[in-house]
């Protein structure tokens, strides 16, 4: 299998995402029912897709012109593609014969797709709406990602906890996230961050927190994790250069533009945290303290007795 080329004008969800604003209420429930199972009820035959929708067929056909398409077969096309790059691992793109120049290939990739990546969302509403989620004080944050994901799900609650209180990073063990979603309230903020090959137990955390009535940040790529459906905020970003591995270099450029429009929108309100924070970075020095208020003449604890 060779390396797929994603669609200029996105992945069939991206388009649904970002066309569905516009839709009249009985194309918004199409739009809903083929985010649900993404990409798996686009592929049904056109009756069963209209009915899970509650909607009617020509309804259904309405959509999928305004996404783009010439009608119901080009559509489904346009999944299975889709389906067919969701399921390539990093041996599809592994050069048969050994190459060279590959280092620069990806290093050009990297270029060019960070700064197409950011100057797209620049032009979306979605980095502003997350910032506005993350920067309301009222609600915890909670952030949680994949097995390499999540090292963008700590480097986003690490500079947010600076910033506000109640910012929590979400374990990666099983037991740790069944703990944390005990805790997860109505209104609170989740941050998932899930990229193909989608993992199950953040899928499975996010749509559970979004069933507790908690809100969903979504970072992910353009083929989009099926958390997609439940979230108010997606942030899709290139995760392929042609390097076996996916590259989180675009999805980081995203998170720091999320976290400094988070500054924005708190201005000020922020500095004593951080002063405070920087305050004690500076006299903690080392792991032994004296205590906060002994004497200076105070004597010196008695070593523990050793015993045998």
């Amino acid at each position: 299998m060779g390396v797929l080329t994603p669609d200029p004008r996105g992945s069939v969800a991206e388009r649904l995402r970002r066309t569905s604003p516009t839709f009249a209420p009985a194309e918004r429930r199409v739009a809903r029912a083929l985010l649900a199972e993404y990409p798996l009820t686009g592929l049904e035959p056109l009756a069963v897709v209209a009915d899970r929708a509650g909607a009617s067929a020509p309804t259904v056909l309405r959509v999928v012109g305004k996404l783009g398409f010439s009608g119901y077969p080009d559509f489904q096309r346009a999944l299975r593609a889709e389906l067919a790059a969701r399921w390539s691992t990093p041996l599809d793109v592994m050069p048969r014969e050994p190459a060279t120049g590959l280092v620069d290939t990806v290093r050009e990739a990297i270029r060019t797709s960070v700064a197409a990546d950011l100057d797209r969302l620049a032009g979306e509403p979605d980095p502003g709406a997350a910032a506005a989620l993350l920067a309301d004080a009222r609600h915890a944050v909670w952030t949680v990602g994949g097995r390499f994901s999540s090292v963008l799900a700590d480097y986003l609650a690490l500079h947010l906890q600076v910033l506000r209180r109640s910012v929590h990073r979400v374990p990666g063990d099983p037991g740790g996230r069944h703990t944390a979603l005990l805790d997860v309230a109505r209104r609170d903020v989740v941050v998932a961050f899930d990229y193909r090959r989608y993992q199950h137990d953040t899928v499975e955390f996010g749509t559970r927190a979004v069933a507790q009535g908690a809100r969903l940040v979504l970072f992910t790529d353009h083929l989009m994790s099926p958390l997609a459906a439940d979230a108010d905020v997606v942030l899709a970003t290139t995760i392929e250069t042609g390097s076996p591995f996916a590259v989180m270099s675009p999805a980081m450029a995203a998170v720091e533009t999320v976290l400094v429009s988070v500054v924005d929108r708190l201005g000020g309100a922020p500095r004593e945290r951080m002063e405070r924070y920087d305050a004690l970075s500076t006299e903690v020095r080392s792991g032994r303290a004296d205590p906060p208020d002994a004497p200076p003449d105070a004597p010196a604890p008695t070593p523990p007795r050793r015993t045998s």
